[in-house]
């Protein structure tokens, strides 16, 4: 009898060209240690009952089967300076193509949100996932495979104290099944190899905050940054003789937020608070030479956001304070929030 074991645990995937068109993964996807990656909310069945007034106590006489869908959440992932851009490509699709080339061995992308489209397409707008997992001991008995997973989460959490498994640069993720439903194979598909990764690591951040142009005033005082951002899905289900969804739409409008936390030792936070003062925020990381001679792996998450809140807080017997930012649309960036990667990577995220 098969045993299914955590710790040998596997997921690959590959970005779909139609979403739901049964690829082939085209790589393995590390997503941090055992025990990460929740996969409770797969594979789940409406049930349709058939209950009976009919002179007996126990009242269910039958049931069917109903609707299906299908969730994976995925908590703590380390984020590396080559792998990070294959998950973003889901839901800021401009980087994942073709990159540009600097000091003859780096590359670099820019990940952009596209505001002006709902759809799932190959060229614009937000790709899907087609995803194989299972514990490796229980392949031979069930690999939970998934088309149409779409990113309905994100979050980024940095902070400079880290150690253990937690880099300091971590990104959580909810993927959900867009259309049709969930199959189990026998054995995972493909032939794939183990790659290297460099993660981005809290001690190589450096965090910039101003009200004009985003990335010139460096602040030392920021010790931790999150980024959530909900993507919900509308489903349609038409008649179509299936028990999955028909077809989903991102019909509903986003709400980035970030929330940073500062050692309170000025005005300076709180004063935009109270004015209601925009904020751009950049939160960089440099790592190792990576192109001919002097280009480096390098990480920036730029954010537009208004003020919410503002309020104190203790760290450690320390005053800090914690605040609350919400995306704002900024023309020159045409979003609120973009990543800029460069690294090692020549390929093409849609391709890898």
């Amino acid at each position: 009898m098969a045993t299914g074991s955590v710790a040998l645990e596997r997921l690959r995937g590959a970005l779909e060209v139609v979403e739901a068109d049964g690829t082939t993964p085209t790589r393995i996807l590390y997503v941090g240690p055992a025990g990460s990656i929740d996969v409770s909310g797969v594979q789940k069945r409406e049930t349709i009952e058939d209950r009976r007034a009919w002179g007996k106590r126990t009242g269910l006489y039958a049931t069917y089967s109903g609707m299906e869908s299908s969730v994976v959440t995925i908590s703590n992932i380390p984020m590396a300076y080559q792998s990070i851009g294959w998950w973003l490509t889901m839901i800021a699709p401009t980087g994942g193509g073709t990159p540009g080339t600097v000091d003859s061995s780096s590359y670099t992308r820019t990940f952009t949100p596209v505001e002006g489209t709902t759809l799932n397409t190959y060229a614009t707008g937000y790709k899907s996932a087609y995803l194989e997992y299972a514990p490796a001991d229980l392949a031979s008995t069930i690999v939970r495979t998934l088309p149409a997973m779409r990113m309905t989460g994100l979050a980024f959490n940095f902070s400079k104290r880290a150690s253990g498994t937690d880099s300091g640069a971590t990104m959580d993720l909810t993927l959900e099944m867009a259309e049709g439903t969930a199959t189990n194979g026998t054995a995972f598909s493909g032939s794939l190899s183990d790659y290297a990764q460099t993660l981005i690591l809290g001690n190589e951040i450096a965090t910039y905050i101003d009200s004009g142009t985003v990335g010139i005033t460096a602040d030392t005082e920021v010790t931790t940054v999150r980024f959530d951002l909900q993507n919900p899905l509308s489903y349609h289900d038409g008649f179509d003789g299936v028990n999955g969804h028909t077809s989903a739409h991102h019909s509903l409008q986003w709400t980035p937020t970030m929330t940073i936390g500062r050692k309170f030792s000025d005005l300076d936070e709180l004063d935009a608070y109270v004015a209601k003062t925009t904020r751009m925020v950049q939160v960089k990381a440099t790592g190792d030479i990576v192109g001919a001679t002097t280009a480096v792996n390098e990480f920036k998450f730029d954010f537009v956001g208004k003020p919410m809140d503002h309020r104190q807080t203790e760290i450690d017997g320390l005053v800090y304070s914690e605040i609350d930012l919400e995306g704002i649309y900024d023309s020159t960036m045409t979003t609120c929030w973009e990543v800029f990667l460069r690294n090692s990577v020549a390929a093409a995220y849609t391709a890898t």
